[in-house]
């Protein structure tokens, strides 16, 4: 992952790679530098840019357009950021990068992107060959009433079953905890396998993943200068080999 080491204070929390899946979680301080110079987003990026209203959406959006682009350079010796276009293929449901060649040719990459955006953290999941990969993640709001929500919508054993002990539940302890986790895993598998999230909320998603032959990840996140909590997931194709799971963490400069 040689384009983590173009963001400062970088530092590795825990990731997924998994054959050829990779998950990265950065974390939007001040991208007042992307924003002074955007002349490396092509016009119907910039376009799709100036629609968004808030400016904490333009800065996800200028951080994730990075984050690809720069993978994409790394990973095929592309050299300039401003003929790859991102777009979001619509029958996939995923992100995908566009190479507009000097010999006005288009080449479309293999690599698919899933992406997530909460409070001031960006989550993007990679695959490498094909489209099954979803992540999600969620920042803790307290106030937020959990049980009346996951009585209301989940499954009827969702809120009273335990932890499975199959997941990889890193400080993920108390109710709350809990259904942040249910909540992202079921946004994860609707986009890994292209589905509403509508038809999953119903579903016990453990025994979901489990018939769909999908590898299910989840932790909690703490930002402590910033008091904030997160919960985040992944879901992924069944690798055939062993998954080493590691998330990699990494800031951007103030």
């Amino acid at each position: 992952m040689k384009f983590i080491n173009l963001l400062s204070n970088s530092c590795t929390l825990e990731t997924i790679i998994a054959n050829t899946q990779q998950v990265v979680l950065c974390r939007v301080i001040n991208d007042t530098l992307l924003l002074q110079h955007q002349d490396w987003l092509t016009e119907n990026e910039l376009k799709v840019l100036d629609a968004r209203k808030a400016e904490l959406a333009k800065s996800h959006f200028r951080m994730s357009r990075f984050l690809i682009k720069t993978f994409i350079m790394n990973q095929y010796h592309v050299l300039d950021l401003k003929c790859l276009e991102v777009f979001f293929n619509s029958e996939q449901n995923v992100l995908q990068v566009k190479w507009h060649r000097k010999d006005s040719k288009v080449h479309v990459f293999t690599d698919v992107f899933s992406l997530s955006h909460s409070g001031k953290m960006l989550m993007l999941g990679i695959n490498h060959c094909q489209p099954v990969i979803g992540v999600d993640i969620e920042k803790i709001n307290s106030k937020r009433d959990v049980q009346k929500i996951s009585t209301s919508f989940f499954h009827e054993h969702e809120w009273s079953l335990a932890l499975n002990d199959s997941f990889n539940n890193h400080g993920i302890k108390t109710k709350e905890d809990v259904f942040y986790q249910k909540w992202t895993l079921k946004e994860a598998v609707a986009k890994a396998l292209n589905k509403p999230l509508s038809e999953l909320l119903s579903k016990d998603i453990i025994k979901f993943i489990n018939i769909h032959n999908l590898k299910a990840y989840s932790c909690k996140f703490v930002c402590k200068d910033a008091n904030e909590s997160y919960i985040l997931s992944v879901a992924i194709k069944e690798p055939q080999d062993t998954i080493e799971q590691q998330v990699t963490l990494s800031y951007l400069a103030k």
